[in-house]
């Protein structure tokens, strides 16, 4: 198993202990899962960069994310499925989208329905970039290097102010950004458009920088951009430069699979659902729907043993889009019509794409194996 502990660090009553019908009441637990994967493993061969990263002695690759379950506290009570909750740049939404619970408290039990129901909901974090923050569920992933070091390679960020100001995260909406491997880069290149489809139109080298503005003086600085002539609210700017910062993306599907897998079918002592859970289904919106989408094109619903995770996916409002979240410098949070996310196939079934030729649908990997 891929999972090597559960590390259990809070433990208590949910919501004050109120009881949810004949489940009887909930309990929380938060927490930290630790992983180690064989990049040679068939399942994992799907995972851009894995064998590039850092392996231990056992030559597996380690990594850990957070982790939250609410399950009855008389597990007999329950209905022995577990709902997954995909987080959204890793917020829980699924009680506010099935439970009505407040925005303001996205762990509330709302009108308790999936509690009412028995069901073990079960949360892990996923993308790499998510700032910590108490509320967010993340993930550490290790980043890939080569014989020559750190991997580098360019990137575009893209980002659309809402408000003016001269300086600009290397980032989308505030995520851990993709540092400069260097501040000079001449070759580097940020460009404005009136709108994400419009034409380019290449800002001079000189009339910006990699930095910040602190009292009036460019201060230095891997992570911002500067433009003391000041970025335009919702114009749309895209910088192109060079990062030596390549953390395998992909590892935040492993994690849910693995995890999931883990809490489904392990019988080890660290497994709080070890023996109860018989189903499983996922829920993603937005995001979160494009990650299961995603998931399923790389046949990632089979754990290491070829065994099936989810018996059941609900995508909500995920459109036909997948997202960069097994690329080299992903960005899962990335929006842009012209990006990796918008890459053919669209669809469950086959089609043949009239632009490329190219044949192929979300669930043919599976298909192909028979599942």
């Amino acid at each position: 198993m891929a999972v090597v502990s559960i590390d259990i660090k809070e433990r208590g009553p949910y919501a004050g202990g109120m009881a949810f019908g004949d489940s009887g009441a909930y309990e929380r637990l938060d927490g930290t899962v630790c992983f180690a994967v064989d990049p040679s493993a068939p399942a994992n061969s799907l995972i851009t960069d894995l064998e590039l990263a850092p392996k231990n002695p056992a030559n597996l690759v380690e990594f850990s994310a957070d982790f939250r379950i609410l399950k009855p506290v008389d597990q007999q009570k329950g209905s022995h499925r577990l709902f997954f909750d995909v987080v959204n740049r890793g917020n829980p939404l699924a009680l506010m989208r099935i439970n009505s619970a407040p925005a303001s408290a996205p762990m509330d039990p709302g009108n308790g329905f999936l509690m009412r129901r028995g069901y073990t909901q079960v949360w892990c974090g996923w993308q790499h970039d998510v700032p910590s923050s108490p509320a967010a569920l993340g993930i550490n992933v290790p980043e890939a290097s080569g014989p020559n070091g750190p991997v580098t390679g360019k990137i575009a960020v893209t980002f659309q102010p809402d408000t003016s100001g001269t300086t600009r995260m290397l980032s989308d909406r505030g995520h851990l950004p993709y540092p400069v491997n260097s501040l000079d880069q001449p070759e580097a290149e940020l460009t404005v458009r009136e709108h994400d489809s419009g034409p380019a139109t290449v800002i001079p080298r000189a009339e910006w920088s990699f930095g910040k503005l602190e009292d009036g003086n460019i201060v230095p600085d891997a992570s911002h951009v500067c433009m003391a002539a000041g970025f335009e609210p919702g114009k749309v700017y895209r910088c192109i430069y060079t990062t030596a910062t390549a953390p395998v993306v992909g590892l935040g599907l492993a994690a849910v699979r693995d995890f999931i897998s883990h809490i489904r079918y392990s019988t080890s002592e660290d497994n709080p659902c070890a023996g109860d859970i018989q189903h499983a289904m996922a829920f993603g919106s937005s995001q979160s729907g494009r990650f299961l989408r995603h998931m399923l094109y790389l046949a990632m619903n089979q754990d290491e043993e070829d065994r099936p995770v989810f018996d059941g996916i609900i995508a909500n409002i995920a459109g036909g889009r997948r997202g960069e979240f097994n690329q080299r410098f992903g960005q899962p949070s990335n929006l842009v019509q012209v990006s990796t996310g918008s890459l053919f196939p669209f669809a469950d079934i086959e089609q043949t794409d009239p632009e490329t030729g190219q044949t192929g649908g979300l669930l043919s990997r599976l298909a192909a194996r028979g599942k």
